[in-house]
């Protein structure tokens, strides 16, 4: 059964949030004369803003020392002036992003500005698929093992759900294998990748924005172990 008056609100709910998003980045003048020439060339920045201030703001309140996102774009930008503002007020913060496909990570090099270099390590990896419970997580290879308090999964890409159902972003799994703290991870769409967290993490805490399509997991820490075969 629809209900017309509640998808209404649900979109004028959205409508608010993605302008909320846009005047709260806009706030940012440093990062907002390099976000919004890139905002009017193309169609789709590959997150709304709504869920990048989610992430720039994420950044500034819980001050991670490291940041670690799997798939980069236009988000990789909005995170590392998150960065770049918290070195200026004293706090150590680093944004690790993956990339597997040459053309993209060359594409980004040229479009990082040159004063987020100290604060945005962007790495070319290999990705490489690992069976784990009766999944199959794909992950970067090369990522570095920190103490990540937030991740951002955006990729690799993997099968959709009706090509194979088994296959997740499996970096998060690494992730809450090494860290000794609890962090959160945020899903850009990828539901397949949600739905296995919930088998796979059954102690994360998980709510999802039907509206976005945007998942935000926390960990809490030790993990529970999650074994290969």
């Amino acid at each position: 059964m629809k209900y017309p008056k509640y998808e209404r609100l649900g979109r004028l709910r959205k409508y608010l949030q993605e302008v909320h998003g846009m005047r709260r980045l806009k706030a940012d003048r440093e990062l907002w004369a390099v976000l919004d020439p890139i905002c009017k060339a193309s169609s789709s920045t590959g997150c709304t803003f709504h869920e990048m201030y989610l992430l720039y703001s994420h950044i500034l309140r819980k001050k991670p020392a490291y940041v670690l996102e799997l798939g980069p774009g236009v988000s990789t930008i909005v995170m590392g002036y998150a960065a770049k503002k918290l070195r200026a007020s004293g706090h150590a913060c680093q944004v690790v992003t993956m990339e597997d496909i040459p053309f993209y990570y060359e594409d980004l090099k040229k479009l990082l500005p040159a004063e987020l270099n100290d604060c945005v390590q962007l790495i070319l990896s290999p990705t490489e698929d690992r069976e784990v419970n009766g999944f199959i997580a794909r992950r970067y290879v090369n990522k570095p093992q920190h103490e990540y308090g937030l991740v951002f999964i955006d990729g690799p890409e993997i099968p959709s759900q009706k090509e194979d159902p088994r296959y997740l972003d499996g970096d998060i799994l690494d992730v809450a294998e090494w860290n000794k703290k609890p962090f959160t991870a945020y899903l850009d769409c990828r539901i397949g990748t949600r739905d296995a967290i919930k088998a796979l993490l059954p102690q994360a805490v998980i709510h999802w924005d039907r509206q976005h399509m945007f998942s935000r997991v926390t960990i809490p820490a030790p993990s529970l172990d999650v074994h290969e075969t």
